[in-house]
């Protein structure tokens, strides 16, 4: 069982945190505003639209790699304010290939399966369905 499903369900506590966030946006702003939360459910690509928001960069795995690395879950608030769009972080792996020999699958020949979180931290599979411990 993958570490994120041990606790309580993470659709449920991120929805709880976006509705937060937003209470807190419309009291800076001193106005409502219209907004759709999303965890996993929405029409929009997670990842794609972490990338694009600069949130992270893929990495070698395809997940979405952040400051902490690539062991985040995302969600999304959706509005209608007219906001100015972050630039998406202009970054890769490049050739790091510090992950590579920690990747719990053992696919090492394999370039989808790496993500570098870190100068020295592990990799974490993409495969569905595995532990994702490290």
């Amino acid at each position: 069982m993958a570490r994120y499903a041990w606790g309580r369900d993470y659709h449920t506590v991120l929805k709880k945190r976006l509705k937060r966030m937003a209470a807190l946006l419309g009291e800076r702003l001193g106005q409502g505003f219209a907004y759709r939360l999303y965890v996993d459910d929405g029409p929009m690509l997670d990842r794609e639209a972490a990338r694009r928001a600069g949130v992270g960069f893929t990495g070698k795995n395809t997940n979405i790699l952040t400051r902490i690395g690539s062991w985040v879950l995302l969600g999304k608030l959706v509005t209608d304010l007219d906001l100015e769009p972050d630039r998406p972080l202009e970054r890769s792996c490049g050739r790091c290939r510090a992950c590579m020999p920690a990747c719990p699958t053992g696919r090492s020949s394999r370039r989808t399966c790496w993500t570098a979180t870190g100068a020295s931290r592990t990799c974490r599979s993409s495969t569905a369905g595995r532990s994702q411990e490290s």
